[in-house]
């Protein structure tokens, strides 16, 4: 099941975000930011065990048709499960709920695993940024035009009340 994140699973997101991450890590503050900020949204995949195995955090612009893939994470006993295809897509769900037409994000060049799943889910490399991360790791610059809002829906085989998305 995937639902929108509280404030309540912010010490879990962190553990998952070190996990993750090997620098540009969100702090708690940031985490709880994002949480509580209006354009956007930040949705946990809950296992079958009833633990948040992973997250995702989708960013709107007012002034921009794109909505931006702002961090997606899987805990690291959850990963290969398919839990990160459904954050991608509860996450794109999101961004034409708030009206996007495309989705933009970046990918680090040595995360051959998360451009696999990028690719997969129809996002091609748009753009290279150098030296994007804090560790000087350049970034691919990757897009997706979404489906229109009425079409998204018929994506996902389950019906959905808001973000809360079976996986």
């Amino acid at each position: 099941m995937i639902r929108p994140a509280t404030l309540a699973d912010i010490a879990v997101l962190a553990v998952i975000e070190a996990g993750a991450f090997r620098s540009d890590l969100l702090t708690v503050r940031a985490l709880k930011h994002l949480i509580k900020r209006a354009n956007a949204a930040t949705l946990v995949h809950i296992a079958d065990s009833g633990a948040i195995s992973g997250y995702a955090v989708v960013l709107f612009h007012r002034q921009r048709q794109a909505a931006r893939l702002y961090s997606i994470a899987v805990a690291s006993g959850y990963r290969l499960l398919g839990y990160g295809a459904a954050l991608l897509l509860a996450a794109e769900q999101a961004a034409s709920d708030h009206g996007a037409n495309a989705m933009t994000l970046e990918v680090r060049t040595d995360s051959t695993a998360a451009q696999h799943l990028y690719a997969t889910h129809g996002y091609s490399v748009c753009g290279k940024r150098q030296r994007y991360y804090a560790d000087g790791t350049d970034a691919w610059k990757m897009r997706k035009q979404l489906l229109p809002r009425k079409h998204a829906a018929e994506d996902v085989s389950e019906p959905k009340d808001a973000h809360v998305i079976k996986a």
